[in-house]
């Protein structure tokens, strides 16, 4: 998709395996998504979630963008890069809701922004075909029964138990994350 459909294509190893981390860059924004929502969704109200005027503003920029691309005899460099231009607006609303992380409505809104563009970005991936067998992240049941443990200590104050299991839920590549005695999982990068 890096090249326009009437412009030759320049197949090497190369471009595909940066065309494969392309998009294990966009599995990944959507994983911390589906691990986000496990933690937020039943807590965000639509009524709550707003942009800031900048966010707002860029986001109809990139949509546009999406759009124009499209209908430029399916410009799809352009319309990649729109879809860029999303994934880096979510991943800076990622990096601002992992350092809040709580319950408050300011903290649910930050997360809700991060959501709504990350949905939106999905679906815009999907009019390409990029996410047609997308399927919501779960969690193994070894990584979610160590998360389970690990919450347990915590809330009984085990802390060596939970440091020994944050430990091997790290080994395992996933970060846990705790605030105000609330604890999430999101996978490493």
């Amino acid at each position: 998709l890096g090249a326009h459909y009437r412009s030759p294509i320049n197949y090497t190893l190369a471009s595909v395996a940066a065309s494969k981390e392309h998009y294990l860059s966009y599995r990944h924004l959507i994983d911390q998504s589906h691990y986000l929502e496990r933690y937020y969704s039943p807590r965000i109200e639509p009524s709550i979630v707003s942009f800031t005027e900048a966010d707002k503003l860029k986001l109809e920029d990139l949509q546009q963008a999406f759009f124009n691309a499209l209908d430029d005899d399916l410009n799809t460099p352009q319309v990649l890069s729109a879809l860029d231009g999303m994934r880096s607006l979510a991943s800076r609303l990622y990096a601002e809701v992992k350092v809040l992380l709580g319950q408050s409505d300011e903290d649910r809104n930050w997360a809700g922004r991060f959501l709504f563009v990350v949905r939106l970005f999905i679906e815009q991936g999907k009019i390409l075909g990029l996410f047609e067998r997308l399927e919501k992240t779960s969690l193994s049941k070894q990584i979610d029964e160590l998360f389970e443990q690990y919450k347990s200590a915590r809330s009984s104050k085990d802390f060596s138990t939970s440091d020994t299991l944050r430990k091997k839920l790290n080994e395992q590549s996933f970060i846990v994350q705790d605030t105000g005695g609330t604890s999430i999982i999101i996978p490493k990068r």
